[in-house]
């Protein structure tokens, strides 16, 4: 029996894995899930009334939990590294279009903001964990454009580390530390956006070519060796899929080939073992590209499970190993 912290929506069932030994993958429309992967999946779903954070068991899908319901928006989650909290963004300030970060245990209580009000006015767009627990690398729009900074969880201190141009956008830290994945936009260069990495704590940024165009959404492996993304898989492109790209070579490989491709790009997250990447695509809304069901897939991209089937758009995934 689905299990929620607040009310039972009762919309919410998944089924064994289905494997697809075709090159290509069609969106399923069977309910699927992964089996015995152990944590837990944090995620976004939203529609014209109401956000909300849930998460699910993905050894136990019936399994599903409400965080947190607002009459704001609530997104973008992340899991601290240590599984007993969580960061996301909200506009419960109350100001339009001005979102900020927070912090909240991970049962949804104990809400605590991580910005000082006077010191810090500008709005929070997106962020990454560091490994440790103690940072987290944040982007904020200031002035219409977009600066990177390095938050101190315990002090709220804020570190300005890249200014811009160009600006800055998805962030993701990697389990080592010793490196922050990011997507750079200059809008006076044609190319569109590329893949950067910058070292920490020296600060050192340099370019990544992984050979495919207008890159985003990068995440790493848990072991740091593999580095996920999507992108348009040729020129003539539109819509996105996804890859993963070896951290020394940063020779990158499609996994994904999705017929009709993802069409709005959102956040990927890695599963614990390395071998399943999760994210969100039009389920049985295909032609609403803004109602999107989550996904997982396995590296070499023959198995692809569905998670979620719901009329909502579920998006921005996050996956703890911790129970």
């Amino acid at each position: 029996m689905t299990t929620l912290i607040g009310q039972n929506t009762g919309k919410w069932l998944l089924l064994p894995t289905v494997v697809l030994l075709t090159a290509g993958c069609e969106r399923v429309n069977t309910l699927v899930g992964p089996n015995k992967l152990r944590g837990k999946i944090l995620f976004q779903t939203r529609s014209n009334h109401y956000s909300q954070l849930l998460f699910l068991y993905p050894d136990d899908p019936g399994n599903l939990r409400r965080v947190v319901i607002t009459q704001t928006l609530e997104y973008a989650p992340r899991w601290a590294p240590d599984g007993r909290k969580i960061a996301f963004l909200s506009d419960r300030e109350g100001q339009l279009g001005l979102y900020r970060l927070y912090l909240m245990e991970a049962n949804g209580t104990n809400v605590q903001p991580l910005f000082d009000p006077v010191r810090h006015p500008e709005g929070d767009l997106e962020f990454s964990w560091a490994p440790n627990g103690n940072h987290i690398a944040l982007i904020r729009s200031q002035n219409n454009r977009r600066q990177m900074l390095i938050v101190d969880t315990r002090t709220l201190d804020r570190q300005l580390v890249l200014s811009a141009l160009p600006n800055r956008f998805y962030l993701d830290w990697s389990p080592d530390g010793s490196q922050i994945a990011l997507i750079s936009n200059d809008p006076r260069n044609p190319e569109g956006a590329f893949l950067q990495l910058l070292s920490y704590p020296d600060l050192t940024l340099r370019t990544v070519d992984v050979g495919y165009k207008e890159v985003t959404f990068p995440r790493f492996s848990p072991d740091g060796k593999q580095l996920a993304f999507l992108a348009h898989p040729n020129p003539a492109s539109t819509t996105f899929q996804l890859f993963v790209a070896d951290t020394q070579t940063f020779h990158a490989r499609q996994i994904s080939h999705l017929d009709g491709g993802i069409p709005l790009p959102g956040p990927i997250s890695w599963a614990p073992d390395g071998h399943h990447i999760i994210f969100s695509t039009p389920g049985t809304n295909v032609f609403i590209p803004s109602f999107r069901d989550l996904y997982s897939i396995d590296i070499n991209g023959r198995e692809l499970s569905r998670l979620t089937f719901n009329p909502d758009d579920d998006l921005a995934p996050d996956w703890t190993a911790h129970d």
